[in-house]
């Protein structure tokens, strides 16, 4: 209301530009949070998009720990400024839990799991062995630090990918002291000429993939008899990127944010060998999971390499079968077991079914392989 003379005016007081700025401020704060919600859920169910029909939300699921701590981020900003928008963030971790809690688990109070060795117990452990080189260029006193840890374990059985020549000769692999050691603490070790090889301290056979899963020539199962208690193992090494170091390189400047890649670069050196990847992923865990079907077992563990994150597209596909991850119902936080290049996910899985409960998983902090080794204690019996 203005007055003038006699006569008064009314009309609208003029907006103030501090309320504008806040109104622009808020609109740009309610976009940040709607674009970050999309992208979590995409992130979050990417792997349920068949590779063969579409990659794009294979590659945003590996983004998910980017986007997890956005929405972490994001909450914490709402709370200080419009707190009424919070409930997206929070909205979309109830809409995400499933995968997130895969990919970062939370189990604080899970109960101390008996000591291994004990009776009804059973210990396993995967490891990819880079071939049994040593990938750090460390030799502790001339043995091979692989072998020394795989003794030292206390594992009842072991799975190994990228290895060679253990069951025929393991002195070209390790000094004769160590093979020895192998030799009198396993004494059923099968290995085949792709470099997949089981070591097991109960009687096992190799099972006959022909005609199945025999052009999978990475993937191998077997029986394995555990105090009278049945158990198919698979040990798997599923297709990698097959990145060469141009393309390792690349991937590392992207990861530091040296601003210095091309996305031509990018599309022309990592693109199409995520996608091809991808797909050739998909169709092994399709046959694998069709040979599992037409041989079923009631006590199954598959395990090894798969060069995939926790819900891809392969993972969800082999689960299938009634299988369930390790890690997630025993594990707390995220937990990296690719230690080279700056791929820093979780590609080795433990996956199992059956009479088995599974009461710890634990990674060795070990770097002569390019993969950290991974050792799950199962009770046997549930």
């Amino acid at each position: 209301m203005q007055e003038t003379g006699n006569s008064t005016t009314y009309g609208h007081p003029t907006p103030q530009p501090r309320g504008k700025l806040r109104k622009l401020l808020t609109v740009l704060l309610v976009a940040i949070n709607i674009a970050i919600a999309g992208m979590t859920v995409l992130a979050s169910y990417g792997g349920m998009a068949n590779p063969d029909i579409t990659v794009i939300p294979a590659m945003a699921a590996m983004t998910l720990p980017i986007w997890l701590a956005a929405t972490i981020a994001i909450t914490i900003a709402d709370l200080i400024s419009v707190r009424r928008l919070t409930l997206i963030p929070i909205a979309t971790l109830v809409i995400c839990a499933a995968p997130i809690w895969d990919y970062c688990p939370l189990n604080i109070f899970k109960s101390h799991p008996p000591t291994p060795g004990q009776d009804g117990m059973l210990t396993l452990l995967t490891y990819n062995v880079y071939n049994f080189n040593a990938h750090n260029g460390v030799y502790p006193d001339s043995t091979n630090a692989s072998a020394s840890f795989i003794i030292g374990s206390g594992a009842d059985i072991v799975a190994i990918q990228e290895a060679y020549h253990v069951n025929h000769d393991m002195r070209i692999c390790f000094t004769p002291e160590q093979a020895d050691s192998i030799a009198q603490i396993y004494p059923y070790r099968i290995s085949d000429s792709n470099a997949m090889t089981l070591l097991s301290k109960y009687p096992a056979t190799e099972l006959d993939l022909s005609g199945s899963l025999d052009k999978y020539d990475q993937i191998a199962a077997y029986d394995i008899d555990v105090n009278g208690m049945p158990l198919r193992l698979y040990n798997v090494h599923m297709q990698s990127f097959q990145l060469n170091q141009d393309d390792k390189n690349l991937y590392s400047g992207i990861t530091r944010l040296n601003g210095n890649e091309t996305y031509q670069e990018v599309k022309q050196q990592l693109l199409g060998k995520f996608a091809k990847a991808y797909k050739e992923r998909a169709v092994q865990a399709r046959a694998l999971l069709a040979y599992m079907e037409s041989n079923p077992a009631e006590n199954v563990i598959v395990c090894g390499d798969f060069n995939d994150i926790p819900d891809s597209y392969s993972m969800r596909t082999i689960c299938r079968d009634g299988l369930k991850q390790v890690y997630p119902r025993v594990g707390i936080g995220p937990m990296i077991t690719y230690n080279s290049d700056r791929f820093l996910f979780r590609i080795d899985h433990i996956l199992y079914k059956g009479d088995i409960e599974p009461c710890a998983m634990t990674r060795g902090s070990l770097r002569s392989s390019d993969h950290f080794p991974l050792l799950a204690t199962f009770k046997a019996g549930k």
